[in-house]
């Protein structure tokens, strides 16, 4: 029996809405007619829209009753949702609907106790029968649980995420995910390669049993990539025949049966809507084509459910529609819609059906049939795709690739066979890809460049230099920034994925008329590309440099570069002497006397790293040449920080001395050191730079660099295979010497003074070109001229969530930060800038729109559930401070973007509306400023070798020093116990700590290297002691004085001064 009281909830709830009524029977809830409507996405309501073509609201399926306990269900969720959150979130996250489509929400926030007391629906026992009997083996079942135990033990290399079913909410679905670059390691630490995986857990009398809704393909790579894809591994190890598949340019749908009656339509990892209740999820565009698809056929959703559930299949597709996701290859309106390309079965061992089967499945049901060849041995295959390679097309068309279909006919590899023998099982499906670089890679290259401008301007000085090094692509930028600059108004949408296929077509017609075939005509007049000669001589041999920061991947190009090529390769790291620099100086000419080119394996970050090796090879005849693989600094830093440490963090301890900390996070100051003391490359530092690119993956940024050699250096170029297996060796690669277990100790753990989003956004750019425009107030304009001047427009822009000083207040948001920091794949954010309010003492940015970013690639409900559990309060403060004036704390940024948003009138403030400005962030990690012992000279910067000795010490004060101050406080008749003494050394060791890290903080928004003793009192200040403050300056003035008289006594002379030069190993 339901209390009253609830059954009076309820009907509020489901009467919330009009438009379309239905009625709901159910003994003790005696409901009026129940009337929803579309949900606007600015109005609270508990149903939102269904895509059912009527205009209305999802179908109750034909029925005017629904089944009484599914409608509570519904409604007990529905009324939880409604009336804790829709104060002031977006709807879209959380909002509910009968019908299909149930949004995903996080299972924390939304259960509630009175449905454990529900009984079970007849459908749901149906299920369970059915589940078990004929979908759902035990070894289906066992994979299930290892995945499940994996998980606990190590969440960084397996993690899952529940949704509820968006056809039936009382269906919950996990879906898996593992770590992309363990793929690669052989043996697999996962008990399955599936690549694409959706189980649902269902209660037997005994125990909770799985089953395999969906399944993906298992995880295939490229010709080479790992040892079992190398042609002669292939052609041992698989049988004909070989389906060569066009390889779709789209993102990959799963159809699969929930129910004998109802579909589970997913993306790779996910399913149900966006976070952004703005887009439609692929998932959501997947089921729109189905139904389309399905209609055209004449087929019904529950015709497919059958047929899936009856064959226990998924069914692969390819969601290629450039009206709603443009890619690099065009689709036009015959090719539009879902490519169906496999069926699986939803099984532990990966099997799936022969491409006929496919074909006359997809020809009975609607999809589109993807299009493919046969050929009979491996040989023929490398012949026919390095054919089609040498063109980029097949048929006419271009495309990006083949995936080849085979089966194993060998045993996996055991005891003392072969590495390179496959790790299946005989007699599984085995697929393996050939994929094609051109065009497809400059295309990207051009949809990249156009988007830069785009946001940054028009004008060549923003293009990064990784992007000009085909002579196309050249020409291409000098024509796009042109046609911006004529018709801005033609890429209006060009940033939201829509119109890039019809910009490059404008452009490949304009190459065919008369101007164009001058310009290009004018490009192959250039002179030749530097780097091929010095003052009218040849080059005789090369040093590869790279000018890069920890956590970019140049070892491992490195590493892939010396075994295509033969190239010497010497390592920093591995240098342990105490001073590095001259040893590997030395090497680098030793390995000369053996090898045309070497790479000199080291950050290189510093002007005089440069410099050393010039002048280490300065005698040489034939000169030789510097080559530069150069990470410019042409992203936000936080961006570059982030892509950095996520690499260094997932690379763990396979490294000589900088450890991934997934805890402490101290590899991220690591990464911060060297970015801030790195010096960009100038063109007269090297003979010749090849500009890579921070985001490309490991293949990406191997391709760039090969090229580059073949093109400059005049090597052969290595066909796929052995390009692949450089992929291989470098990703198994591990250093042959690391440190120390002392040295790689872990550091003391430093108290955290807040944590905060880090906003991936340059802010001397963005708001630079808002306040170049004329409807700029002119004390805005000059306080932002002042600060610029100054140095104070902050070089790291983050978001506080919550500060050290606001507890205990605001210990749960802490604790949910906390939690945040610590979890193995924190989420990335996006928010809009939305106002620029400014007074005399501080400028803000105020924030809107804060979700989770539809670029996170590792979305789960950790970010969502965040954001829904943010007190209105915290996101109503929530800013990027841009700057103070000298000595003002910057605290006072958050009282003004409060005190300005309940009044936006205020008399000396001012405000700027910003247009558009979406930005991304992500966890800042604690905030915590190492701190220093105290006045000390300028350090010299962290070297490769010291990174794994750089570690914060203990910097307790002395208990005697700490007893004699108590004592001279307290009447010489007191006592003070051994603990009073422990917690006061304790209390006053943190209290050093914290101003230290505040002054520190100020000196580096400032650029300074030396803390003062101003900002020493600056940091008590934002503490709150401003009191002891002003009485500590009379002392430091007193202190200074003192100074300057002894240091007019002492001899001069005689003495070094204590500053170090600047150098990356001493």
């Amino acid at each position: 029996m339901l209390p009253k009281l609830h059954a009076e909830n309820i009907r509020r709830v489901l009467t919330h809405t009009n438009h379309t009524s239905h009625h709901f029977s159910h003994p003790n809830l005696q409901c009026k007619p129940v009337v929803y409507r579309e949900t606007s996405p600015r109005t609270p309501s508990v149903f939102s829209r269904s895509q059912n073509g009527t205009g209305k609201t999802g179908s109750l399926r034909g029925s005017s009753s629904l089944n009484p306990v599914i409608i509570l269900r519904i409604a007990l969720r529905a009324k939880v949702s409604f009336f804790k959150f829709s104060r002031h979130l977006p709807l879209g996250v959380y909002s509910f609907q009968i019908g299909r489509r149930i949004i995903k929400r996080p299972s924390s926030t939304l259960k509630t106790s009175p449905m454990a007391a529900l009984p079970t629906s007849e459908p749901a026992a149906e299920l369970e029968k059915l589940s078990i009997s004929k979908h759902g083996s035990e070894k289906d079942s066992e994979l299930i649980d290892e995945l499940l135990a994996l998980s606990k033990k190590n969440p960084k290399l397996v993690r899952s995420t529940e949704y509820t079913a968006p056809a039936d909410p009382n269906i919950n679905v996990r879906s898996w995910k593992m770590n992309e670059f363990k793929y690669y390691d052989v043996p697999s630490p996962f008990p399955t390669l599936a690549r694409g995986l959706f189980t649902q857990d269902v209660q037997t009398n005994d125990r909770v049993k799985h089953r395999i809704v969906a399944r993906g393909y298992d995880k295939f790579f490229n010709i080479g990539e790992v040892p079992w894809t190398t042609w002669a591994s292939l052609e041992s190890h698989t049988g004909a025949p070989y389906i060569l598949t066009l390889k779709s340019n789209g993102c990959i749908i799963f159809i699969a049966a929930l129910t004998p009656d109802k579909l589970l339509i997913t993306s790779k990892h996910a399913l149900g809507p966006s976070n952004n209740a703005e887009y439609k999820s692929h998932a959501q565009f997947g089921e729109r084509w189905l139904r389309k698809h399905l209609l055209d056929a004449g087929k019904t959703e529950e015709q497919l459910a059958a047929t899936l559930w009856e064959k226990n299949w998924t069914a692969v597709a390819e969601l290629c529609d450039d009206s709603f996701e443009e890619h690099v290859l065009p689709y036009g309106p015959e090719k539009t819609g879902l490519h169906l390309h496999g069926l699986n079965k939803c099984t532990r061992q990966f099997k799936t059906m022969d491409q006929p089967v496919v074909d006359a499945f997809a020809k009975e049901w609607g999809f589109i049939q993807t299009l493919s060849t046969v050929l009979d041995t491996v040989p023929q295959v490398r012949e026919f795709t390095e054919a089609i390679g040498r063109t980029g097309k097949w048929n006419g068309e271009a495309l990006e690739g083949f995936v080849v279909r085979t089966r194993v006919v060998d045993p996996p590899t055991k005891g003392g066979q072969p590495a390179a023998a496959s790790p299946y099982r005989a007699g599984s499906s085995f697929f393996f890809k050939v994929k094609f670089d051109e065009p497809y890679m400059m295309y990207r290259d051009w949809r990249e460049v156009t988007k830069t401008l785009l946001s940054k301007g028009p004008s060549m000085g923003n293009v990064p230099k990784s992007k000009l090094r085909r002579p196309e692509t050249r020409v291409y930028i000098n024509w796009v920034i042109g046609e911006i600059k004529r018709d801005r108004e033609q890429f209006a949408t060009y940033t939201h994925g829509k119109g890039i296929i019809a910009t490059r077509e404008r452009f490949l017609n304009w190459l065919r008329s008369e101007e164009g075939s001058k310009a290009v005509k004018r490009q192959d007049e250039l002179p030749a590309e530097r780097g091929l000669i010095r003052e009218g001589e040849k080059f005789g041999k090369t040093i590869i440099a790279p000018i890069a920061v920890p956590g970019v991947g140049k070892t491992s190009i490195a590493v892939a570069l010396s075994h295509l090529f033969g190239f010497g390769h010497i390592q920093s790291d591995d240098i342990k002497a105490k001073k590095a620099a001259p040893i590997f100086i030395k090497n680098v000419v030793n390995a000369l006397k053996t090898n045309d080119v070497v790479i000199a394996d080291k950050n290189n970050h510093l002007i005089q790293h440069r410099q050393q090796l010039r002048e280490a090879v300065r005698t040489f005849k034939p000169p030789v040449r510097l080559m530069a693989l150069n990470w410019s600094f042409d992203q936000p830093l936080s961006t570059i920080h982030r892509i950095c440490g996520d690499r260094v963090l997932q690379r763990g301890e396979n490294h000589q001395s900088l450890h991934g900390d997934p805890l402490a996070k101290s590899h991220e100051d690591v990464i911060w050191q060297f970015m801030n003391q790195a010096e960009e490359l100038a063109d007269e530092e090297v003979d010749v730079a090849v500009e890579m690119d921070w985001e490309e993956t490991l293949e990406d940024a191997l391709t760039r660099a090969v090229d580059a050699c073949v093109r400059i250096l005049g090597v052969p170029r290595p066909d796929q295979e052995k390009v692949g297996e450089a992929l291989a060796i470098a990703r198994g690669y591990a250093p042959s010497t690391k440190a120390n277990k002392a040295d790689s100790a872990k550091a003391k753990k430093q108290a955290v003074r807040y944590y905060a989003i880090l906003a991936e956004v340059d802010l001397q750019d963005v708001l630079g070109k808002r306040f170049a425009e004329a409807d700029v107030p002119g004390g805005g304009k000059a306080f932002w001229e002042n600060l610029k001047a100054q140095k104070r427009v902050a070089p790291r822009p983050h978001i506080t969530l919550v500060h050290q000083k606001a507890l205990p207040g605001e210990t749960v948001l802490w604790e949910r930060c906390k939690e945040l920091h610590l979890h193995s794949n924190p989420p990335l954010f996006s928010f809009r800038l939305s106002n620029i309010v400014w007074n005399d003492r501080v400028m803000a940015a105020t924030v809107a729109d804060f979700a989770v970013s539809t670029d996170d690639s590792h979305q789960d409900e950790k970010g969502l559930d965040f954001i829904l559990k943010l007190p209105f309060e915290v996101q109503n403060r929530l800013h990027v401070t841009v700057g103070t004036r000298d000595g003002v704390p910057p605290v006072e940024a958050k009282t003004l973007v409060e005190t300005w948003k309940k009044n936006k009138h205020l008399s000396g403030v001012g405000s700027l509306e910003l247009d558009n400005v979406w930005v991304k962030g992500s966890d800042d990690g604690s905030g915590v400023v190492p701190a220093p012992a105290g006045e000390a000279p300028e350090p010299a910067p962290i070297t490769d070798q010291e990174v794994g000795e750089y570690r914060e010490q203990d910097r307790f004060l002395p208990i005697a020093n700490v007893s004699r101050i108590m004592k001279a406080a307290v009447p010489g008749t007191a006592k003070i116990s051994k603990e009073a003494k422990e917690c006061v050394q304790e209390c006053v060791s943190e209290f050093i700590s914290f101003i230290t890290s505040e002054a520190a903080e100020k000196c580096q928004m400032e650029k300074r290297k030396t803390i003062g003793g101003e900002d020493i009192l600056y940091g008590m200040v934002t503490l709150g002691f401003e009191n002891y403050a002003e009485t500590l300056k009379i002392h430091l003035a007193k202190l200074r004085q003192h100074q300057t008289s002894a240091g007019n006594d002492k001899p001069r002379g005689g003495e070094a001064s204590g500053n170090a030069t600047a150098t990356e190993d001493q």
